[in-house]
């Protein structure tokens, strides 16, 4: 059975409303793709606005994603499940609260343009019309008023159909929580804390207790990019609450007893025998309720344990 796999979504927000896009593709076809110098093949996947929609309000938003509502519990897949009738609106809904600027976008991808185009069938034939790079909401606001122009003076039933250049075909890391912070902040790369930073560099760590906590966004900004890294912001009080918590769970049974849990993937524990680096919970209980969760996983003994430090 052929079906289609969501790999991520990002809807743009401009002046003109919402487009939608999202990153997917067929479970039954393939392509060739390149990762350091091997190639290997994965399932096809492309950018594409959902419905050919493009600068929409979010009430046509909604009533597009309404009329799909038919008693279908398997609308496409999104993290490997299924996605319902009740998830398909929950997918369009927390798209709209989580769109973000053309702006936003080449930040995220570190691209200085996108371009912007429409794709013209003619009989068996087709051709791009309006190739423009925005580099700005306005300057994509400009492009696609021309697009919905030439679109409506045409009699195509299905197109022509809106192209935005994401980048590469991949998910596009943004910190959604970023757009939002008023006050301290912390920066991270790939998950650690920027701990220490100068002209040349900057140093992270994925030990809490050494993270920077900035004044504000824009001093967090001026610090941290013009470096090519994809940097992401947290609230800095959160973090600084987080410097506050001193239970760790430990290994007490087994061969690799004495050492601490620093985090839990889908497959295995990653241990460390440096408490410091271990992961933190705010009371007993929280670790307590963690080791819980592990029982049915692991054989061995596990317990929880107050750091100093």
């Amino acid at each position: 059975m052929s079906y289609d796999i969501c790999y991520d979504r990002c809807f743009i927000k401009s002046g003109l409303g919402y487009t939608p896009m999202w990153l997917v593709g067929s479970n039954s076809c393939t392509e060739w793709v390149w990762k350091g110098r091997k190639e290997y093949q994965r399932r096809e996947r492309h950018w594409s606005p959902i419905c050919n929609m493009a600068g929409v309000s979010e009430a046509d938003l909604m009533t597009m994603a309404r009329k799909y509502v038919r008693g279908n519990s398997q609308h496409f897949k999104w993290h490997g499940k299924w996605v319902d009738d009740a998830g398909w609106l929950r997918f369009v809904e927390n798209g709209i609260k989580k769109a973000v600027t053309i702006e936003g976008i080449l930040s995220a991808r570190h691209m200085n343009s996108m371009l912007c185009r429409l794709h013209v069938w003619v009989g068996d034939d087709s051709h791009f019309e309006l190739e423009t790079y925005v580099k700005s909401t306005e300057e994509y606001d400009n492009w696609l008023r021309k697009a919905k122009e030439v679109k409506e003076n045409r009699a195509d039933k299905w197109g022509p159909w809106y192209t935005i250049d994401m980048g590469l075909r991949e998910p596009i890391k943004i910190s959604y929580t970023s757009q939002n912070l008023t006050g301290r902040v912390a920066a991270k790369y790939e998950g650690n804390y920027i701990v220490r930073f100068d002209e040349k560099s900057i140093t992270y760590s994925k030990r809490v207790d050494d993270a920077i906590i900035f004044d504000n966004l824009d001093s967090a900004k001026k610090a941290c990019e013009g470096r090519g890294l994809p940097i992401s912001y947290v609230d800095g009080d959160s973090v600084a609450a987080r410097k506050e918590w001193r239970w760790v769970v430990k290994v007490s049974t087994g061969a690799c007893q004495g050492e601490y849990i620093w985090q839990r993937t889908a497959r295995r524990l990653k241990l460390d025998y440096r408490a410091k680096y271990a992961k933190r919970f705010p009371t007993k209980a929280a670790a307590e309720k963690y080791i819980t969760g592990l029982a049915p996983s692991y054989k061995v003994e596990f317990e929880a344990v107050e750091v100093k430090s």
